[in-house]
C-alpha cells in the first residue's frame, strides 16, 4: 500500500514522497537452540523489512535458517532476541495466547505436504481456520464456497484430499489461506510437491493474490520459483548474505532457465 505521508509510524520507507509501509520489520533477529556447547545458532542477528504488499522470495541451502524465519514470521515461534514488528506491533516476547490469536487475524500458512485433514472434504478443510475464528456456520460455508471457487475447485467442494490431485490440494490450502483474508501469506516450498504444470498453476494465483495487494513471503530452493517474487533474499548458515531484486517478476541474473528449459531437464 502506498500513502502520500510525510511521517512514518510503523517502519515505512520513503521512495520518491510516497511512503511503503513496512509490514514486517526485524531487527537483530537471533535464534539459538540448545545452550552450552551444544547451542545451535540457527537466525544471527538478522534485519530485514518486507513491504506491504511486496512479493520476497526466501532461498537457502538446507539449514540456512529459512523455517525458523519462517516459524517465526508466522508467530509459531519467539526468537531468543532482537525483536519482531508485525504491522507495527512488537510480537517478539508475546505469549502463545496471543501469538495465536495474531496468527490467526493476520497470517495465511501455506506448506509444502499441503497439512489438509484427510478424513474432510475441500469444503470442510477450507472451513477450519474460520472455526477457531468463531465464523457462524453458514457465512464459514459461504466464504469457503467462494474461496475454493477463486481457485478453480468449485466443483470439488467435497472431494476428499486421496480424491484430489497434488496440484488441487495445494490449490485448497491457498483457499484455507485466505479465508481469514490474512495481511500476509508465509508460502513454505508451496510447489516442492509438484508437476511442473501444477507449478505454474499455483505460481499464477499467488501473482494474481499479490496483485491484489496480499503480502507474500516464499520460501524455496528452485530459483526460477523465486523469480516470480519482487525480491529474493539469500540466506546461508543463519544469515542474510545478499539480496536481489527481479525485475517484472523476473531475475535476469538467476532465472536462467525458461518453463521449457526445466521441462526438458526434468
Amino acid at each position: 500500500m502506498l500513502l502520500k505521508e510525510k511521517k512514518i509510524n510503523k517502519g515505512g520507507v520513503q521512495d520518491g514522497g510516497e511512503i511503503k509501509l513496512s509490514i514486517i520489520k526485524v531487527s537483530n533477529l537471533s535464534k539459538i537452540y540448545g545452550e552450552g556447547e551444544v547451542a545451535v545458532k540457527a537466525l544471527k542477528e538478522v534485519s530485514f523489512e518486507v513491504d506491504e504488499g511486496e512479493f520476497v522470495a526466501v532461498m537457502g541451502p538446507s539449514g540456512s535458517g529459512k523455517s525458523t524465519l519462517m516459524n517465526i514470521l508466522g508467530c509459531l515461534d519467539t526468537p531468543t532476541s532482537g525483536e519482531y514488528y508485525l504491522d507495527g506491533v512488537n510480537v517478539s516476547s508475546m505469549s502463545e495466547k496471543e501469538l495465536a490469536k495474531i496468527r490467526n487475524l493476520k497470517v495465511g500458512f501455506i506448506f509444502q505436504t499441503f497439512n489438509l485433514l484427510p478424513r474432510f472434504s475441500a469444503l470442510r478443510n477450507v472451513e477450519q481456520p474460520m472455526i477457531y475464528k468463531g465464523v457462524p456456520r453458514q457465512k464459514r460455508l459461504k466464504i469457503a464456497r467462494k474461496a475454493l471457487e477463486s481457485v478453480g475447485l468449485g466443483d470439488r467442494l467435497h472431494h476428499k484430499p486421496s480424491e484430489l490431485s497434488g496440484g488441487q490440494c495445494q490449490r485448497v490450502a491457498i483457499a484455507r489461506s485466505l479465508v481469514n483474508d490474512p495481511q500476509i501469506i508465509l508460502a513454505d516450498e508451496p510447489t516442492g510437491n509438484l508437476d511442473s504444470k501444477s507449478e505454474e498453476d499455483i505460481l499464477e494465483i499467488l501473482n494474481g493474490l499479490n496483485e491484489k495487494g496480499i503480502t507474500i513471503v516464499m520460501v524455496t530452493h528452485d530459483r526460477v520459483v523465486a523469480s516470480h517474487a519482487h525480491r529474493i533474499v539469500h540466506f546461508k548458515d543463519g544469515e542474510i548474505i545478499r539480496e536481489d531484486k527481479t525485475q517484472n517478476g523476473i531475475n535476469r541474473e538467476t532465472a536462467t532457465r525458461s518453463w521449457r528449459d526445466r521441462d526438458e531437464i526434468t
